[in-house]
């Protein structure tokens, strides 16, 4: 089965989200950092593992993350892993496609 794959990261830095669906868009997983929110500090005061956020990044990434259906489950990175092998597990042939090499 056909997957897509959408990433968002911190340019140079580290994984901020990752959405899988599959081509029928009946099955997601949606993966986020605990650390990846917006609260009440301003973009310019944030960082994630030491990377400065920017306010890009602040508006379209972290500010709609959990937006409309798509509720991120929020998660260290080191179990996306895990997460990611469970939901590919009964497809004997996965095809994942990406919009970044």
């Amino acid at each position: 089965m056909r997957y897509f794959l959408d990433t968002e990261f911190l340019w140079g830095g580290p994984i901020i989200s990752l959405a899988l669906v599959d081509h029928s868009g009946t099955r997601e997983l949606y993966l986020a950092r605990p650390d990846a929110v917006v609260d009440d500090r301003p973009w310019s005061d944030r960082a994630i593992e030491g990377f400065p956020i920017n306010q890009w990044v602040f508006d379209n990434v972290l500010g709609i993350i959990d937006a409309g259906d798509a509720i991120a489950q929020r998660m260290p990175v080191s179990d996306w892993p895990h997460m990611i092998e469970e939901f590919l597990r009964t497809d004997q042939a996965p095809y994942i496609t990406s919009d970044w090499p």
